[in-house]
């Protein structure tokens, strides 16, 4: 996407001289601007997923603080159109807060509240992949759109496009960023989103699934995501929307902990906006006592909190599941365990033959499933099953037992 600012466009310098002073920095010149620029354009090791989640976040925070129920929605740049574009329904934005949020480096709305970030730089980190952005911004029925950009020199420049106009569009915030090269977004956004909670993005149509969903949980903060290759030995914690990798050092601790150093388990904590401090690029987490303290805490909490996991109550709840997705299951055909299960959990299991060297059945047949079902134990509780006998054979027991219990 190319855009060119109108002819009769005001433009401004995007950062405020006198506010930078007081924040101790001395801007005697254009090229000292440039430089800043510079500068703060390059922080991210890794740009595009920093400005998808950036202001991704933002529309997140934006939802929350308006108590708005609907996911963020997010479209991906394509062979077709290679401009994200990142719309929220929140409170929407004046046009002079959109210029202070947008087109002042340091200046944010943030601190001191419970939403993400604070830094006042993620809002302008479009400028590490693209020469500009536009905004777009639906307030009380008046809609603002302001194109942010680089000039030659590199200083920022502000253009307005729309000014004040009436609409009937529902108030929020949309963000457009053009980008060179549009593959990879896909695997992008799947890691940005999945530590969100499950329906609150809405991806090309989709609407995301958190990770959280699939893991066990040793409690309401605390999950390990069983032998998961792609992210096998990750620790991370979880914290406004975003994770933050712990360092290896605490990491290991964390896995020692939880007795699951050797497994291929990814960890996940969850910690409450605020509990850490994180890198402006939200990248990491800083090396503070703070968070050295809290790390500290959830490392000394961790074995007891997975022994109340393992406490009896909660094993003979997860067999109860187990036994009661068994019992819904008629049949089971040996080609469709995981649909079986599936089925089962929902409710709608349908009778279908056993089949025995290929052929169909005309009434169900004991297998040999039953001996590898006396075998199986699901949450501490062994099951034993039959195909045709309404239990559930030794295959569903096992994958139900992987699922109920903890990986060590």
């Amino acid at each position: 996407m190319q855009i060119n600012p109108t002819s009769n466009a005001t433009v401004t310098g995007n950062i405020d001289r006198a506010a930078a002073s007081a924040m101790g920095f001395q801007v005697e010149t254009t090229e000292d601007m440039a430089v800043l620029m510079d500068i703060l354009s390059s922080l991210y090791s890794d740009p595009r997923t920093a400005i998808l989640r950036e202001y991704a976040v933002n529309g997140r925070d934006a939802h929350l603080v308006a108590g708005v129920t609907e996911p963020v929605q997010i479209t991906l740049p394509s062979e077709f159109d290679s401009t994200l574009r990142i719309r929220d329904f929140g409170t929407g934005l004046t046009a002079a807060e959109m210029d202070d949020i947008y087109g002042v480096y340091l200046k944010s709305t943030k601190r001191g509240t419970t939403q993400t970030g604070g830094f006042g730089i993620g809002a302008k980190s479009a400028f590490a992949e693209s020469r500009q952005f536009i905004v777009t911004s639906i307030k009380d029925g008046i809609k603002n759109v302001v194109l942010f950009a680089l000039d030659d020199n590199n200083i920022g420049t502000k253009n307005v496009i729309v000014a004040g106009v009436a609409t009937d569009e529902p108030s929020g915030v949309q963000v457009e960023i053009p980008f060179r090269e549009h593959t990879g977004f896909a695997q992008t956004a799947r890691r940005v989103f999945e530590v969100w909670p499950s329906g609150t993005a809405l991806i090309d149509g989709t609407l995301n699934v958190s990770i959280l969903d699939r893991c066990t949980a040793i409690d309401d903060s605390a999950f390990v995501l069983p032998d998961e290759w792609e992210r096998r030995r990750d620790v991370s914690v979880i914290m406004g929307g975003v994770a933050y990798p712990l360092p290896a050092g605490s990491a290991k601790r964390v896995r020692q902990a939880m007795n699951a150093d050797s497994s291929r388990s990814a960890v996940y904590l969850v910690a409450q906006v605020n509990d850490l401090s994180p890198a402006p690029t939200r990248e990491a987490l800083k090396d503070t006592d703070g968070n050295r303290a809290w790390i500290e805490a959830q490392i000394e909490s961790l074995p007891g909190r997975v022994a109340a996991m393992h406490a009896p109550p909660r094993h003979e709840e997860l067999g109860r599941q187990v036994r009661d997705a068994g019992a819904r299951i008629r049949y089971i055909s040996d080609g469709d365990v995981a649909g079986s299960i599936m089925a089962a959990r929902e409710g709608t299991a349908r009778p279908t033959p056993c089949r025995r060297r290929g052929q169909r059945s005309q009434q169900p047949t004991r297998t040999r499933c039953s001996a590898s079902a006396r075998r199986s134990s699901g949450a501490g509780r062994r099951i034993h099953g039959v195909h045709g006998t309404g239990e559930v054979c030794g295959a569903v027991a096992r994958q139900e037992s992987r699922q109920a219990r903890l990986p060590v």
